[in-house]
This record gives C-alpha cells, structure tokens and sequence, in this order.
C-alpha cells in the first residue's frame, strides 16, 4: 500500500512540485514520518478539502534530486538480515522490521543489528545547473 504514497512523492520531486497528496493509511503515515525525521520532506499535515488525504510538503531547497524505488512488491517480498544491512547497496532505504518502519538512519544507531522486508530504496544525484 506505501508504493502509490513514494510514487505519488517520486513523482512531485520529478516535476519539482511543492506539495504531493497522499492517502491518510497508517503504512504512508508510517512512511511519512520517517522520510520527515530523514529531512527528506518538508513536513506533512492533514488536507483541508479532504481528511482522508494528507498533503506532503516536498523539501526541493536540497541541491539533490531524489528518486525512490520499491524493492519489496506484493509479488515478490525482500528480506535481509540485521547483519547484511551495512553490505547494502542503497545508503538509505525505508525497512519494515519487528520495531515498526525504520529508515537507514535509525537502524544505523541502534545496537543490535535489525533485519525485515526492505520496502524502499532512495538514490540522490546532484541537481542539472540550467
């Protein structure tokens, strides 16, 4: 379910939008809060016209452009061990764990090496000078 929620963000910081709306589910909240404590948005907030919605304030003022990719689909699930997660490819990922929905970030300062579904990979790449 938090795929249309990165799409609908992937897809905002793509056309350089300052907001995105996204469905006000408990898995994009989840999300939302961690890509907040990430400094990735902006902030979020509950949409005026619709309380079932949440409008999404894009951070665009980083000199990086931003592009998500879901790596564990419906179809096929991606788990990684606690131990492994240093070894992975992407510096920053959203993992689903035993503790809730983490980010690189929080699994980096914890102690104990924690494992689970790796729902989301994130690349930046420096913004084209026009």
């Amino acid at each position: 379910m938090g795929h249309i929620c990165i799409s609908n963000i992937n897809i905002g910081y793509r056309n350089h939008l300052q907001k995105v709306t996204v469905d006000a589910i408990k898995i994009n909240v989840l999300i939302l809060r961690v890509l907040y404590q990430g400094g990735l948005i902006h902030s979020f907030s509950v949409d005026f016209d619709d309380p079932r919605k949440y409008t999404v304030h894009l951070n665009l003022s980083t000199p990086f452009v931003f592009s998500f990719k879901a790596v564990s689909t419906p179809g096929q699930r991606h788990y990684i061990k606690g131990g492994f997660l240093n070894r992975h490819k992407s510096p920053y990922f959203i993992l689903s764990s035993t503790r809730g929905i983490l980010g690189s970030f929080d699994v980096s300062q914890n102690i104990w090496p924690i494992g689970g579904e790796m729902l989301f990979t994130l690349t930046a790449r420096p913004k084209l000078r026009a």
